[in-house]
């Protein structure tokens, strides 16, 4: 069993290392066609990700702490 959850563990590795690869790629070509457009694109994207994250971490602190 120790030898399959390896072997699983090494693919999910590859495809996540592919999947991140490809998505840079894209990233880096948004950037090189239109950079304003993308970096507002992000700017937005990642506000809306670090608003979730405060709110999950506020709730987390909340349910811990009181």
């Amino acid at each position: 069993m120790s030898w399959l959850q390896q072997q699983f563990q090494d693919f999910a590795l590859g495809i996540a290392l592919i999947f991140w690869g490809i998505a840079l790629i894209g990233l880096v070509r948004m950037f090189r066609d239109e950079p304003r457009q993308t970096a507002a694109k992000l700017s937005g994207s990642l506000a809306w990700f670090f608003t979730l994250l405060a709110i999950l971490w506020a709730a987390h602190l909340s349910d811990k702490y009181l």
